[in-house]
């Protein structure tokens, strides 16, 4: 697959999106493992099998996939019923000359957020991710032209969280149930014990805002005392308003020089579960 949390300095960058970096990796080759021994000749019969492509995978399909199944360029799981435990919901199939181009990334970002719904803030504050995977090598070499576009949501650090079935999954970022894929924290942000989490799981802060960082000059990174101080007002303000209070609690994460080189141009103002 590719990976594509939003944001994209490579063609497969994923996920996304998509808080710091949902999901990540830059490769357009297959992962899987490379056989060096040498076998018999195909027969005839062998050899035109074995050039028939393989169809290409069904829209609507689900897949019970581990973290790095997702982050891989192609995997070869089997799908299995959308009734069952399932961490991948395939959005979008379609046949395409150059599966590990830019446009492939943005085409299958596009299909992902008009299936998850909800406006761009929604999105970036949810663990919701597009990912993308392509024929394997052997099945590349048989004729297969097919990009497979999946949505996944990211549970914790390298881990994928159970999705409900499609027709739950379909809109969900515009429906309050939602809320329990957004991003959330298990401390606040910048302590030891800060790892993001789905807000379905146990958390003790939640991001309520995604703030616009400015570049330096043209398009670079400002600098980390820049990026800092570019949201940390707002954010107050902005924690203020989300609490109704005059006092609170808040937390300012600004992107890193590497997630400004991924795509990232906002950071994250957080609020404890309680002010």
């Amino acid at each position: 697959m590719s990976r594509s949390p939003r944001t994209g300095s490579c063609a497969r960058t994923a996920a996304g999106a998509l808080l710091a970096l949902l999901l990540t990796a830059c490769t357009g080759t297959s992962d899987q493992p490379r056989d060096d021994t040498s076998s018999p000749a195909a027969s005839p019969e062998e050899a035109a099998t074995s050039a028939a492509p393989a169809s290409p995978p069904a829209r609507g399909a689900c897949y019970d996939l581990d973290f790095a199944q997702a982050t891989a360029s192609s995997v070869t799981a089997e799908p299995v019923d959308c009734s069952d435990p399932h961490t991948a919901l395939t959005v979008h199939v379609t046949r395409t000359d150059a599966p590990g181009s830019v446009d492939t990334a943005r085409a299958c970002n596009r299909r992902v957020d008009r299936f998850l719904g909800g406006d761009r803030e929604a999105r970036r504050l949810s663990r919701f991710a597009a990912v993308w995977f392509t024929p394997t090598g052997d099945e590349q070499a048989a004729g297969a032209q097919w990009v497979r576009c999946d949505v996944v949501a990211v549970e914790s650090r390298e881990k994928l969280t159970t999705l409900p079935a499609p027709r739950v999954m379909r809109g969900i970022l515009d429906r309050p149930r939602g809320r329990r894929f957004d991003l959330c924290a298990t401390a606040a942000p910048g302590s030891d014990g800060f790892e993001r989490v789905v807000c379905a799981r146990p958390h003790r802060w939640r991001a309520i805002a995604t703030l616009r960082v400015p570049a330096r000059r043209g398009d670079a990174y400002p600098g980390q005392r820049a990026a800092r101080d570019a949201g940390l007002d707002q954010c107050r303000r902005t924690a203020r308003a989300s609490v109704q209070a005059d006092r609170v609690r808040f937390g300012w994460e600004w992107p890193t020089a590497e997630q400004w080189e991924a795509g990232q141009r906002y950071g994250y103002c957080w609020v404890p579960r309680r002010n």
